[in-house]
């Protein structure tokens, strides 16, 4: 399939499969140009599946998933994860000695709480999100266009994660991470979980996680989350390490993984490559 045989060069794949299939997509294109657009799709499906893998949910999700709920903040119980799936084919051996092994992926949507839909909706109305939108419509993008994509990522995790920047436009209070004084306060862990679509779903798997057995590795681009996820792994006296930024000796990296690797009393690895 990569290397001409069978689709042949690039300016062969264009002209019989990218051109007609693009101009067939067009909003413009006419009912002829739809239609062959159609057919050469068609076409290339059936000429390239027998060459590709393809395996669905269906081919490892059981039917009969079970799932727990989790209550969102107005109470109400949301289906949301499978725990339960096939069981994994016997494991392979690597080239290096090694076993492969199975790997499922399952993606938890969770909805944002009350509290940061307020935030969010705030966040929207602002002049820099206008500007952002204004751009866009001229086909150009604006310098605050990665800001404002930066502040609504933050939103989707919890309103404390949102920078000061932000904050003081939206006139809002400082946020409460604020590092080493923040770890050590006597905050509601539930507060915290209630302003959280993700804490709400988090919490529960972290639960039916240490129940089975396993143990979890959680990345984050931000050490603000780092520090939500330590205060909850210490609310509920899960044993966990850390590893972010500020640890930049590798030997000391390294005897953090090897705590965690050695000691299945651990629970949870927790690591960022950022600084703040």
């Amino acid at each position: 399939v990569c290397d001409g045989q069978l689709l042949g060069d690039m300016k062969t794949f264009k002209k019989q499969f990218e051109i007609p299939i693009v101009s067939g997509n067009d909003r413009k294109a006419t009912d002829y140009e739809r239609e062959l657009g159609f057919k050469t799709a068609a076409s290339l499906r059936a000429i390239i599946q027998p060459h590709f893998i393809r395996r669905t949910k269906k081919d490892f999700v059981k039917k009969q998933q079970k799932l727990f709920e989790i209550s969102n903040i107005e109470g109400e119980g949301v289906k949301y994860i499978p725990t339960e799936v096939k069981e994994s084919p016997a494991p392979s051996p690597r080239k290096d000695g090694g076993i492969g092994v199975p790997k499922h992926d399952f993606v938890v949507w969770a909805p944002l709480a009350m509290a940061q839909l307020e935030v969010y909706e705030k966040i929207l109305g602002t002049r820099m999100i206008k500007e952002v939108v204004k751009g866009i419509s001229k086909k150009r993008v604006s310098k605050d266009a990665f800001s404002a994509m930066t502040a609504l990522k933050q939103i989707s995790c919890h309103p404390a994660t949102l920078g000061s920047k932000m904050r003081e436009e939206l006139k809002m209070e400082p946020s409460i991470l604020n590092g080493e004084e923040f770890l050590s306060s006597k905050f509601d862990v539930k507060e915290l979980e209630a302003s959280s679509g993700k804490l709400q779903a988090l919490v529960p798997l972290l639960a039916n996680l240490k129940e089975e057995g396993h143990r979890v590795i959680m990345f984050s681009m931000s050490t603000r989350v780092l520090d939500l996820l330590e205060y909850v792994l210490r609310a509920y006296n899960y044993s966990f390490v850390r590893i972010d930024g500020s640890i930049s000796s590798m030997s000391a990296r390294q005897e953090i993984v090897t705590q965690f690797t050695d000691d299945p009393s651990v629970f949870a690895f927790i690591a960022t490559t950022q600084t703040c």
